[in-house]
């Protein structure tokens, strides 16, 4: 749990960050900023502190007596992740060929969509390789933690309503997203899932 908001967090503020730096434009709005975190950061990491043991603990070695909770490979982790993240999004942000037809604040408003979907989306897919910093995603069980999968349920409803709801869409400036702009807010979890996969085996 730990590691997976340090992780979030950060990712987070390298997206700000590179966008800011190079283009003077920041990919999100405050209160998206607030919901990511709301969704994503305590409704997700509340479950992963839930998580059932794996079943070898008993024949794996103690770990250093040195070593505490924050250690270089995992910071080195949170590092890698949040680069997999933050490149792609402040990438689709600028320049993915997204809208047509629409006004400079509508297509704004899409792009920023986009990014705050994906970023959400990005830390769903992540959390549950948080579940292990070893074992892969089927090695420790899709659904052995009944609670993750309740909170990805429930925050994924919370998110479709802020996309398509058109009262939400006033208060979090986003614009409805069609099925070629849904599957840009896939392209930075399925990059991180794949290199988290490799680096795992």
């Amino acid at each position: 749990a730990t590691f997976f908001l340090l992780m979030t967090c950060c990712a987070e503020l390298m997206t700000l960050f590179l966008s800011v730096a190079f283009y003077g434009e920041s990919p999100l709005e405050p209160i998206q900023i607030l919901w990511i975190n709301l969704v994503t950061g305590a409704m997700v990491a509340i479950p992963l502190g839930m998580e059932p043991g794996s079943g070898d603990e008993l024949s794996q070695p103690p770990r250093d007596a040195r070593v505490g909770l924050l250690y270089p490979g995992m910071l080195l982790r949170i590092g890698l992740i949040g680069l997999c993240m933050s490149l792609p999004i402040t990438w689709i942000f600028h320049h993915a060929p997204l809208p047509a037809g629409l006004d400079d604040v509508g297509v704004h408003e899409v792009r920023q969509t986009v990014a705050f979907t994906a970023i959400v989306v990005f830390e769903w897919f992540f959390a549950f390789h948080a579940r292990s910093a070893d074992k892969g995603i089927l090695a420790i069980g899709l659904f052995r933690n009944p609670w993750l999968i309740r909170s990805m349920l429930t925050g994924l409803a919370l998110q479709m309503a802020v996309v398509y709801l058109p009262a939400a869409n006033r208060i979090f400036h986003t614009r409805p997203l069609n099925g070629v702009e849904l599957l840009w807010t896939l392209l930075p979890a399925v990059t991180v899932v794949v290199l988290e996969s490799l680096r795992k085996r």
